[in-house]
């Protein structure tokens, strides 16, 4: 198995060459993860338009997008992820982290060729609960996340990440997200240690 790190704290793109176990096809994915912050910009207003332009700019085969809001009040009940997969031209999965304003807060994902199935799984979080997307592909898994700023949490969700992976040895599989630790801290050694095992 190979399993390849993304982290981010807010947006890093990378281009990783895959190779089908069962057709031996080499192809090239782009992938990226972005915090969307709800849709707001650096300038705290709220422009699905901007936020999407900077998906559209790099084309990305697959994205994990996080904090997004789904039919909020403080977003004007607006289902996020659609505005943004109706902007970029993909298809988009939400998960739940938390009940927020009248709906939900939590992550997506977008993707231009729909995978074979999507799970929603719940991870810790102390200060909020979080959530991992797991949308498996032909040739490779892709999992989406944001993971809590605890300490503990975080080594949870790791060993969590580690024990999904294991359940595909004959495919690529790929985490990206907003881990909130830095490449110096414990957690992303650990994480480390499962990614080059």
């Amino acid at each position: 198995m190979r399993f390849t790190l993304i982290a981010a704290a807010a947006l890093v793109l990378a281009g990783a060459p895959l190779k089908s176990p069962a057709r031996n096809t080499p192809q090239k994915l782009r992938i990226m993860t972005y915090n969307v912050r709800g849709g707001m910009g650096m300038d705290d207003k709220r422009d699905y338009d901007r936020a999407s332009a900077v998906i559209r700019e790099h084309q990305p085969d697959i994205c994990a997008l996080q904090e997004l809001d789904s039919i909020t009040g403080r977003n004007g009940k607006t289902y996020a992820l659609q505005e943004f997969a109706e902007r970029t031209g993909m298809h988009g999965t939400f998960a739940k982290a938390i009940d927020y304003d009248g709906g939900a807060y939590g992550i997506g994902l977008l993707y231009k060729d729909e995978p074979q199935q999507v799970k929603r799984i719940a991870l810790p979080g102390r200060e909020e609960a979080r959530a991992l997307i797991v949308a498996e592909f032909p040739e490779y898994v892709f999992m989406a996340t944001h993971f809590s700023l605890t300490g503990a949490d975080q080594m949870t969700s790791i060993r969590m990440v580690d024990s999904i992976a294991a359940l595909y040895p004959e495919k690529a599989v790929f985490l990206a997200g907003d881990l909130n630790f830095t490449p110096d801290s414990e957690q992303f050694k650990a994480l480390r240690r499962v990614s080059y095992r």
